[in-house]
């Protein structure tokens, strides 16, 4: 019988050098494949129009690709597409290494390497450790799945809005301006 030695964020840590992206899933790790075009262009406007409203406000920002744990012991570290961080929240976060914190608002975006299971399992685990807003967003069907702990599941489409539940109010932004110029 084979056995599997679970990795940890130490571990992850010294593979950053090698050019490739890694996720740790319950101290397993997993090779990210790199992002698509509408993929980039998806997630720079979801960041973008996060920004635009975050920053004059004083709220936060938003970024792409950061290290957050999520789980521990196995360690669970994922760098979500989109994320948030309040601004109270900015000084409590080293600069460097994975953030010992928890974004209230995570977007993954769907690629054509990712799996339905793949991307459920990532939400149930967002949820789970308290993110408070899941945005899955698919570029192929122009659709974004809205998750919350509470279990609601909305799926828009680019016929509607696209807000935040409540955890940043009065943020809006097409769901058409998204998926603009993807083909």
């Amino acid at each position: 019988m084979a056995t599997t030695t679970l990795l940890t964020a130490e571990d992850l840590e010294q593979m950053r050098e090698d050019g490739y992206r890694y996720e740790l899933i319950r101290g397993v790790l997993k090779q990210m494949a790199p992002a698509s075009r509408n993929h980039l262009i998806v997630s720079g406007r979801l960041i973008s129009s996060l920004n635009q409203y975050l920053e004059p406000n004083d709220l936060g920002v938003a970024g792409g690709e950061g290290g957050f744990y999520f789980a521990e012991d196995p360690d669970t570290i994922f760098g979500p597409d989109v994320a948030v961080i309040p601004v109270d929240a900015l000084p409590t976060i080293p600069a460097t290494g994975y953030m010992r914190f928890v974004p209230p608002l995570v977007a993954e975006v769907v690629s054509t390497s990712n799996r339905p299971a793949e991307i459920e399992e990532k939400v149930r685990i967002y949820l789970a450790a308290g993110v408070k807003l899941v945005w899955v967003v698919d570029p192929t069907r122009r659709t974004i799945q809205v998750r919350t702990p509470d279990g609601a599941d909305d799926l828009l489409t680019v016929a509607d809005v696209l807000t935040n539940g409540g955890v940043f109010p009065e943020f809006r932004v097409e769901v058409a301006r998204l998926f603009r110029w993807l083909m």
